[in-house]
């Protein structure tokens, strides 16, 4: 009985090891290693907090990671502005030309 239970607790000590390995690795393999580089694009995709993803777009614009801006997001109501043209209106605002956006409507 005790060389089962001794055993059992090997085991799950080794399952629990492994499990902790694979939680790690691929919390490193998932998270960004590379240096970043500048880009064509910036695509901001509405949805949730839409004006921080557009906020965030037009900060990495301006630092110029990118020479061109695409929204991308319908509207609710088609009758209205789609959301990625509230977003162009916005990031136009902040002071990005029209010819830097693009829209995926």
């Amino acid at each position: 009985m005790k060389r089962f239970v001794v055993g059992l607790l090997v085991t799950a000590g080794s399952l629990l090891a492994v499990a902790a390995a694979v939680f790690f690795g691929i919390g490193y393999y998932l998270s960004p290693q590379d240096d970043l580089v500048k880009a064509d694009a910036i695509v901001a995709i509405s949805g949730g907090d839409t004006q921080a993803r557009t906020d965030e777009a037009v900060k990495l614009y301006q630092d110029g990671w990118a020479p061109k801006l695409i929204f991308s997001g319908a509207a609710l109501d088609p009758n209205s502005p789609s959301n990625a043209e509230a977003m162009a209106a916005a990031a136009n605002a902040a002071g990005v030309p029209k010819s830097d956006i693009f829209l995926d409507e």
